[in-house]
């Protein structure tokens, strides 16, 4: 059964036939395998090398780890699935919970931005205005969802602060529960991750 090492801190001159030889001292060589690097002004300092057999794994990280090559110390460990490109991202995604509230589209009108959200099968359209002169408050943000026609509606300074007065509003709703019901929260990390059109 094939095994694969990782090896990091190559030096800039290692070709691949110097690092097969190298390995191979420790058993049989099957690949050798540049990483490439994200950065194009860099030269490749690492690669995969997969080795025969677990037996001659173990023999070259034991025995090449710390070892120089080229000039360099070698770092050898034996390489898991998550150090593969991709798969830490992978595994940030699949620990995070699923978003309970989504941009489902976004434009500009005259006086406002206007967000549709999806927040668990409720639809919840968010206006926020732009600031006005000669209003004493900077951003009046108006909220509604699919299920009523009233709005709850608070101005303030800042955005933020619209947006969590609005959120402080529907909390004290008895008559629009699916106002009351929403993920605030995560209506207000939404409406972050998008930019104005």
């Amino acid at each position: 059964m094939q095994t694969k090492l990782y090896v990091t801190n190559l030096a800039q001159s290692a070709s691949l036939s110097s690092v097969r030889e190298c390995f191979g001292a420790c058993g049989e060589v099957f690949e050798v395998e540049f990483v490439a690097e994200r950065s194009a002004y860099q030269a490749t300092s690492a690669a995969y090398v997969t080795m025969g057999s677990p037996v001659a794994a173990e023999r070259a990280v034991r025995s090449l780890h710390g070892t120089v090559l080229a000039g360099r110390a070698l770092v050898v460990s034996i390489a898991h699935q998550q150090e593969s490109p991709g798969a830490r991202r992978d595994a940030k995604k699949a620990k995070q919970p699923p978003a309970t509230a989504s941009i489902a589209q976004q434009y500009r009108e005259r006086e406002c931005m206007t967000y549709e959200l999806e927040c668990m099968g409720t639809r919840l359209t968010v206006r926020i205005f732009f600031p006005d002169e000669s209003a004493a408050a900077g951003f009046r943000v108006e909220a509604r969802t699919n299920h009523c026609d009233a709005a709850v509606e608070a101005r303030e300074a800042t955005r933020e602060g619209a947006l969590d007065a609005v959120a402080d509003a529907s909390r004290r709703l008895v008559a629009q529960p699916s106002l009351s019901e929403l993920d605030w929260k995560a209506v207000a990390v939404a409406l972050k991750s998008v930019r104005a059109v």
